[in-house]
């Protein structure tokens, strides 16, 4: 059987992929989009690439008080570019740009599927 690549590539933007959602149970509210982490408090911080949190549990933001999403979808972001990898940059914000500066934290957030959703596949974080 013969497939284009652009058969293929049709195939798999087709593709849907289930979202892991957790319930932290920690207090704090959270921004849709936005990249977290629980602290020793138990409350879901804003991660940012100029701190080492390497030992923690990372996630994207639902808008809903202690959810994150660890792996899948999520939905309802903006001016995303499509294919493009996404990476931790600032106060939870997510960026095309990979840290390059020595201590920072390079945490691959995951790939835009379109402009407004992302599929979230954290890679295990480096620091520089």
């Amino acid at each position: 059987m013969t497939v284009s690549l652009k058969g293929l590539q049709d195939q798999i933007n087709a593709l849907t992929y289930p979202s892991v959602i957790i319930s932290t149970g920690l207090s704090g509210s959270n921004t849709l989009g936005l990249v977290y982490y629980p602290n020793d408090s138990g409350v879901l911080t804003l991660a940012d690439k100029d701190t080492d949190t390497r030992e923690r549990i990372h996630g994207i933001g639902t808008g809903n008080a202690g959810e994150m999403i660890i792996w899948g979808e999520v939905t309802g972001l903006s001016s995303l570019t499509a294919g493009e990898m996404y990476y931790l940059g600032d106060n939870g914000a997510i960026t095309v740009t990979a840290p390059t500066a020595g201590g920072d934290m390079v945490l691959r957030v995951g790939q835009a599927i379109t402009t407004t959703t992302l599929a979230v596949q954290f890679n295990d974080p480096i620091l520089l």
